[in-house]
């Protein structure tokens, strides 16, 4: 059972992470955003208040999520990051592919 919530509002979603994303949560995130997606979600912000660690498996499911969202005219974004995760985030140049926002 997933800790992590999502907060639907129109086509815009906020999905808080409880967990760091890492190989071993990214199915379950799939999933969620997959659902939403399909529900008409074009919009999704999620929340990464207190996440320390983000491996190359959550590093993929933010891309895919991106490319989802794409497909759609949607947009992705990245909130509350940790400044260890937005020194990789920018030396990957993530920035350039979705919106990216500090602490």
């Amino acid at each position: 059972m997933s800790t992590n919530s999502i907060e639907k509002n129109g086509d815009k979603a906020v999905l808080t992470l409880k967990q760091d994303l890492v190989a071993s949560t990214v199915n379950d995130l799939r999933t969620i955003i997959q659902k939403a997606i399909k529900e008409g979600i074009k919009n999704i912000s999620i929340n990464m208040a207190g996440i320390s660690v983000v491996d190359s498996m959550g590093i993929g499911l933010l891309i895919s999520i991106q490319n989802s969202l794409s497909k759609v005219d949607g947009a992705l974004e990245i909130l509350n990051i940790s400044t260890d995760i937005m020194d990789l985030f920018l030396s990957m140049r993530l920035d350039q592919h979705f919106s990216i926002k500090g602490v």
